[in-house]
């Protein structure tokens, strides 16, 4: 049964080809009807150069005709784009502020819809989002892009943002919301008319993005899509700091210390995973594994690589227990969770000090030779949040304006997120929860909805599923249960609120391999519960309870 339905879900995509996320946005007035049909341009392309708006210089409009495009500087061509302009502007809203936007217009089938995709990591050049674009474009979006406000793409460099505090501002927040009004302003200018929903989509920084967007902008986006989101910058990296320091202390350096790390991840699913009622190598939610890495302490004429030394359990087990001050106890932020300590290694965890992390605190600082080796969590986190704290999504958790405005958020998260620690996210929805509708959960899942994807790392990867059709990710099928993007437009334009996805899992992560699972999301709290029979690679044995 299985095999049959993934050959029925892979002939679709085969048709459906690739799918995006979109990104909605809206001006807080009640949305019109949603198009029925696609409106062509009711200007020339190249007369966009002329459109004169606020703080905006557009400095250049290029006609590309249907077919394959490669753009000038791209690795790879996209196929079977339709006609379209291509646009690309310089906003300036302050002084100390010049923030570069792209975007992409069908020529004769728009839908009627505005979509602007999230930044990645600090911010990177237009050439790394094309790939996400052309799907979008596909499907008949108004699509958009931002630098940022700035040219930098390395983690390492610091030097876009000391001295420059116009800049900071932008990555943080107004380079979103200035983007989205130029955007929908150009759009005006090309097609005589209005979108009539638009909508935002992104993941990791991102995912950030949409969230300060629904917090400080409530009208800007209609719909959220908000993925792997890096909520709160200061303390995610003063997280990362903080665990390296103790592995590095703890000598799990290396080849030999990554090595030490999958061992005991080996180690907590095997205790752990049977928890959720199936043997599969995934935890469901590894919150509840009490797995202790003492447990793995080396006897005498043990192979050292096969345990570890009491100081290496020590240090495994601080760097999975909450953060606090080391002075005052205070919580800062929550621990690792069991299930990916191998994925630390992708984060430079074992390689000395973060480069991600230690930028943070060098623009904090003011300081691009800081010596990340001089870290100390108690002195050295108030300046940094004193400076940068301004650009965590978590400090505002009243989405009421956002609700009053009809907008829409979905939220997704991998349980096994090593950037974003996953209790962090939980613990956000339930302080929004709190703030906007007085503990009612049913009032909060109204307008957001947050799932939990089991085995899922920072933005995709692990033993889950995480395909279901959100930025850079494949919908397997044409319908809302696996396709983010057309859930938040049903629910948007609809009210079909999502109540499950189907999220695939491919073969070495290409989809153009095999389906090796099939996954239930869930809202949360609700959680995929095995239902005591059939294939368990099957979304079909499972349900939400």
């Amino acid at each position: 049964m299985f095999e049959e339905q993934l050959v029925r879900v892979l002939a679709i995509s085969a048709l459906l080809g690739l799918m995006g996320i979109a990104g909605c946005g809206g001006d807080g007035s009640a949305p019109a009807a949603a198009p029925a049909e696609t409106f062509a341009a009711a200007t020339s392309c190249e007369s966009l150069r002329s459109l004169r708006l606020q703080n905006v210089e557009i400095t250049a409009a290029q006609a590309v005709p249907a077919g394959t495009y490669q753009p000038a500087g791209s690795t790879s061509a996209f196929g079977n784009l339709p006609a379209f302009c291509r646009v690309t502007a310089s906003l300036a809203p302050v002084p100390g502020s010049r923030i570069g936007v792209e975007l992409w217009l069908p020529a004769a089938s728009w839908n009627g819809r505005y979509q602007q995709l999230g930044q990645n990591g600090w911010g990177t050049a237009f050439s790394s989002y094309w790939g996400s674009m052309a799907p979008h474009l596909r499907n008949g979006y108004a699509i958009a892009i931002t630098d940022g406000g700035h040219a930098a793409t390395a983690v390492t460099d610091a030097t876009w943002a000391i001295g420059f505090p116009e800049r900071i501002v932008d990555f943080a927040y107004r380079a979103t919301h200035e983007t989205a009004v130029a955007s929908k302003a150009i759009i005006k200018g090309f097609y005589g008319k209005s979108a009539v929903y638009s909508y935002f989509n992104g993941a990791s920084t991102g995912g950030r993005d949409g969230l300060m967007s629904a917090q400080k902008f409530p009208t800007d986006f209609n719909g959220v899509l908000a993925g792997s989101a890096l909520i709160n910058w200061t303390r995610v990296a003063t997280q990362k700091l903080y665990a390296s320091q103790q592995l590095l202390k703890a000598g799990i350096q290396g080849a030999a210390g990554a090595s030490l790390l999958d061992l005991a991840r080996k180690s907590a699913i095997a205790a752990c995973d049977a928890d959720d009622g199936i043997s599969d190598g995934i935890l469901r939610d590894p919150r509840s594994c009490r797995w202790d890495p003492h447990a793995l302490l080396c006897h005498a004429g043990q192979d050292s690589s096969s345990c570890l030394t009491s100081l290496q359990a020590d240090a495994l087990t601080t760097v999975l227990s909450p953060l606090r001050d080391p002075v005052t106890l205070e919580y800062l932020y929550p621990g690792y969770l069991h299930g990916f300590e191998n994925d630390w290694t992708g984060f430079g965890y074992v390689n000395g000090t973060p480069a991600h992390a230690a930028t943070v605190y060098k623009i904090a600082l003011g300081q691009p030779d800081w010596d990340a080796s001089t870290f100390d969590v108690h002195s050295d986190l108030p300046l940094v949040e004193a400076t940068l704290g301004f650009m965590n999504a978590d400090q505002q958790a009243d989405l009421s304006a956002f609700r009053q405005a009809g907008g829409k958020l979905i939220q997704y998260h991998g349980w096994q997120d090593a950037v974003t620690m996953p209790e962090r996210i939980v613990q956000y929805y339930e302080e929004v929860r709190n703030r906007t509708t007085g503990g009612d959960l049913a009032a909060e899942q109204s307008f957001y909805r947050l799932f939990m994807m089991s085995g899922v790392g920072h933005g995709g990867a692990g033993e889950g599923a995480w395909h279901f059709g959100a930025i850079a990710q494949q919908a397997v099928a044409g319908d809302a249960e696996h396709d983010a993007v057309l859930a938040l437009r049903n629910w948007v334009e609809k009210g079909a609120a999502p109540e499950k996805f189907v999220a695939t899992k491919f073969q070495d992560g290409d989809v153009t391999k095999p389906v090796m699972l099939q996954r239930l999301m869930c809202p949360y709290p609700r959680q995929a519960v095995y239902r005591g029979s059939g294939e368990t690679q099957s979304a079909d044995s499972f349900y939400c309870g």
